[in-house]
């Protein structure tokens, strides 16, 4: 039997937040870091290539690297995780199965859905590096 190598794929994390605000204040928070994240995830039309017209190229997304802690330093039990971009964010607006507000429209709970996927290949060498 062979088998042939061709190729190696980029690992994705998915990591799922809910979200449930107490107050007026936690629901404008919530909100706006889910504005932040969805911006963060997103790519920019390149306007200076035609001066300040539409572009024909993009700019990338923002990149994130993420670490996992346990009191207050780097979790070595855990593996790294190489420079990431936020490949997807779902939110869902009823969780629990039934849309519901708060009196000012805020939703009372959310579930967030953030999809990264590595922007290198993880190799043996990377491995022993602890990702």
């Amino acid at each position: 039997v062979e088998v042939v190598f061709t190729t190696t794929m980029l690992r994705t994390f998915i990591f799922r937040f809910l979200m449930a605000p107490r107050n007026e204040m936690e629901s404008v928070n919530m909100l706006s870091i889910i504005r932040t994240l969805r911006f963060h995830s997103a790519p920019e039309i390149n306007t200076r290539a035609t001066g300040g017209g539409v572009g024909l190229t993009w700019i990338p997304p923002a990149e994130f690297d993420i670490t996992f802690f346990h009191r207050g330093t780097e979790n070595p039990f855990i593996p790294r995780i190489n420079t990431c971009v936020l490949e997807r964010i779902d939110v869902d607006y009823h969780p629990f199965g039934k849309y519901a507000t708060f009196t000012n429209g805020h939703p009372v709970a959310v579930t967030v859905d953030l999809a990264f996927k590595e922007l290198e290949v993880v190799h043996k060498q990377r491995v022993l590096q602890g990702f």
